[in-house]
């Protein structure tokens, strides 16, 4: 806040999702708005991976890249804007089973200086092979939970922008929401997966490349560590 040169006593908090934390932020932005609570909100994401990941796991180190974005979010003026936008359905999902595929051990109340800990907890850890078999099998329900919602089909949907996960995780993406390769936001080949960071950055490519138009209807799609499904139909 310092550094933004924000007034002393300005309102901030933390949204802790890892990597959708954006796609949770961007909701209760909205939800503050819509209360009439405030009349601007920046939403801003950023991580340093390269700190946190254990380098002798190539699995754990070699997909993530560090970086930051930041979105502004307003409600329009009165006259301003068309009917229909913003955001048209969201939904987060937490399935437990894959509570220890991704993950920081130290930390918290089960591994401190008085409980007992190794220099290794507090890297980041990763089973990234059960972390995707999890993820796939859920991911093609849960996108129809999210598009019925609003009675959408994956033919409604203009460009996806989903968290680059990894080169895999991409290429699984694009087959299950058979879209055309143009109309899927795929950054990961020159930023990796930057956590939190990724989404907003992804959704930065998509607006400079004419792919988040005014009148374009996009889907934000991801997962986290939990693990945690969540995705969002973001009308512009």
């Amino acid at each position: 806040m310092r550094d933004a040169g924000l007034v002393h006593g300005t309102p901030a908090f933390d949204v802790g999702a890892s990597c959708l934390s954006f796609l949770a932020a961007l909701q209760v932005a909205a939800s503050l708005l819509n209360a009439g609570s405030y009349r601007r909100i920046a939403i801003v994401a950023s991580d340093l991976a390269s700190r946190g990941v254990d380098w002798s796991c190539p699995e754990a180190s070699l997909i993530f890249g560090d970086g930051a974005a930041a979105v502004v979010v307003e409600l329009p003026k009165a006259g301003a804007g068309a009917d229909g936008e913003g955001i048209a359905s969201y939904l987060l999902e937490t399935y437990p089973d894959g509570l220890e595929y991704c993950e920081i051990r130290a930390g918290g109340t089960r591994r401190n200086p008085r409980s007992g800990m190794c220099e290794s907890d507090f890297m980041f850890h990763m089973d990234g092979k059960r972390v995707f078999k999890l993820a796939s099998s859920l991911i093609q329900g849960f996108l129809h939970r999210l598009l019925d919602a609003r009675g959408l089909s994956i033919a409604d949907i203009d460009t996806a922008v989903p968290h680059q996960a990894s080169h895999l995780s991409m290429a699984h993406m694009r087959r299950r929401l058979g879209l055309p390769a143009s109309s899927v936001i795929d950054i990961y080949a020159h930023h990796g997966n930057q956590v939190a960071a990724s989404m907003p950055t992804a959704l930065h490519e998509a607006v400079v490349t004419g792919r988040a138009a005014p009148g374009k209807r996009l889907l934000l799609l991801g997962s986290a560590a939990g693990l945690t499904l969540g995705g969002m139909v973001l009308c512009t």
